[in-house]
């Protein structure tokens, strides 16, 4: 009789076992720089006020000399000896008046925004890296904010990285980590190198993206480089794999009328699209974007490369393309230069094509000054060429705030998101949020805002994982234009459940819920073997 009854016995034990012991583990000196143009001297730190005196935790009193952890009105230091950590299982924001490092910080965390008054100084040692995590669902990225508020300098002499992630064999990998910078000057002469997308067995990851916003120029001498997309179909038992992972984008915007961008000896690599073996599909592109009034390109060394470029101003703006290299743009996709009324594209200095596009090269404006003797055909390369009336182009962008997002059961929960309105007029869009996954309600908290040009905010979308909702979902959010409908973005964030103290009854519940046929139907039998 008792072993007629042992199947059913063991079921019943698993059930009860799972419900009470399984859950979701809760993922616990100065570059020189070559100036065409006037710009402000670079602010310097002053005086510190806390300064860490042995590697460690960011969070623990003993790493800094006056054994107590930096607040919002400290001068930080961290020399070159030091690697310090900042861990959190949360996104997180850590306020400072200045940040001077030339040592190490590591930051594992789904988001972790700085946030300094004054300037943030990365010196020619310092490192800033984030780490990726993990969660219930495989790894997540591990983004990056660097906020100075009004009047302030972000000086970046180092590195500045973002994650790598991780293979998933099974599905889709996670994306890079990305890093946004914002500050009212930026002289960048170090490294920005944002995370590649792991590789999946079903899709590959997409690559992380660099935001650089600045209310009044940028410098720019060092290297800005987006995470390639992750590869896909690793796994052979993978019959039908999707794509590759989409290369992270570079955008780089400079809010007019008087802002200006100065490359000088420069790189900007936004990232390569993920292969996927076998698969018909064709990836995304990535970009590369910048929005100031006055883009200087001008001499030798500045490059550009990405899947589709587009270099555009407001009224009245220029884009300096004198004198540059040969094939010193380059895209994969297309190139796209554009200035607004009574701007000018020059491309004097050179009778070689400096721009080189797989597809097709357009520029818009109403004066494009070259040698004499030379069309601005003849300096670009690709399939096919236009040269159109000035035009005002308009983009905007959206993405997560951390790509996995932990909700609490049966608790309404904010999930932030970014927008940028990438032109040059104020806009109005409506937001709205989806998810496929019963049991999951989600909904934008405000259903439309409205945006200044090149504004960069956050909004918030309400999670809530109900009675019955599976371990993880997927929401889909959409932005559209309300003044030009075509104008839209989308992202998506992947959600999972953190389970409270009666987690044992409601995964009890679900189990039976989902297995309750299967236990009908061995009931049935063993009352039939019983006779």
């Amino acid at each position: 009789m008792l072993l007629r009854r042992l199947p059913w016995i063991l079921l019943f034990a698993g059930i009860v076992l799972g419900g009470l012991f399984w859950r979701p583990a809760v993922p616990l000196q100065s570059a020189p720089f070559q100036q065409t143009i006037p710009l402000p001297p670079r602010l310097e730190c002053s005086q510190h006020t806390i300064f860490a005196v042995r590697s460690g935790s960011w969070d623990a009193p003993s790493t800094w000399q006056v054994m107590r952890t930096p607040t919002l009105t400290d001068v930080v230091a961290i020399s070159s000896t030091f690697v310090v950590s900042l861990t959190n299982e949360v996104p997180r924001t850590v306020a400072l008046n200045e940040l001077c490092n030339t040592g190490t910080v590591y930051i594992t965390a789904p988001e972790l925004h700085f946030e300094v008054n004054r300037v943030l100084v990365n010196g020619v040692r310092g490192v800033i890296e984030t780490r990726t995590i993990s969660s219930p669902i495989g790894f997540s990225p591990s983004n990056l904010w660097l906020n100075v508020a009004d009047g302030g300098h972000l000086i970046n002499d180092g590195q500045i990285t973002a994650s790598e992630e991780q293979e998933n064999e099974q599905g889709t990998a996670s994306t890079g980590g990305s890093i946004t910078a914002n500050a009212d000057w930026a002289f960048l002469g170090g490294a920005i190198i944002a995370g590649s997308g792991g590789v999946g067995g079903a899709r590959g990851g997409d690559g992380g993206s660099v935001t650089i916003a600045a209310r009044y120029g940028i410098y720019h001498a060092g290297a800005i480089i987006a995470g390639n997309g992750g590869a896909c179909n690793v796994n052979p038992i993978v019959a039908a794999p999707d794509m590759g992972g989409r290369g992270g984008s570079v955008t780089i915007n400079v809010s007019p009328p008087t802002g200006v961008i100065e490359f000088a000896g420069s790189s900007i690599f936004a990232g390569q699209d993920g292969t996927c073996p076998g698969s018909n599909s064709s990836p995304p592109l990535s970009v590369v974007r910048s929005d100031p009034i006055r883009i200087s390109l001008s001499g030798a060394g500045n490059r550009i490369r990405g899947g589709n470029i587009v270099l555009f101003t407001d009224d009245g703006g220029s884009i300096d393309l004198s004198d540059m290299d040969t094939i010193a743009i380059s895209a994969t996709g297309s190139i796209t230069l554009a200035v607004g009324v009574g701007g000018v594209i020059t491309m004097t200095g050179g009778t070689e094509p400096i721009l080189r596009a797989g597809e097709n090269i357009t520029l818009y404006a109403d004066d494009v000054v070259t040698d004499s003797g030379v069309t601005p055909e003849e300096l670009a390369d690709a399939k096919t060429f236009q040269s159109e009336t000035s035009r005002l182009l308009r983009f905007v962008d959206l993405w997560p705030g951390a790509d996995v997002f932990p909700a609490i059961f049966n608790r309404t929960q904010a999930s932030s998101f970014f927008l940028n309105n990438i032109s040059a007029i104020t806009d109005t869009f409506q937001i709205e949020a989806t998810t496929q996954s019963p049991h999951w309600s989600v909904s934008p908290v405000q259903t439309t805002v409205e945006m200044s040009p090149l504004e960069l905010r956050a909004f918030a979308i309400s999670v809530t994982p109900q009675m019955g909702a599976a371990v993880q979902a997927t929401v889909v959010v959409t932005v559209t234009s309300q003044s030009d409908p075509s104008i839209k973005a989308s992202t998506t964030q992947k959600l999972f459940t953190i389970y409270r103290s009666y987690a044992p009854l409601v995964w009890l519940a679900q189990y039976y819920r989902t297995y309750a046929p299967f236990i009908r139907v061995l009931r049935a039998a063993s009352i039939l073997l019983r006779n």
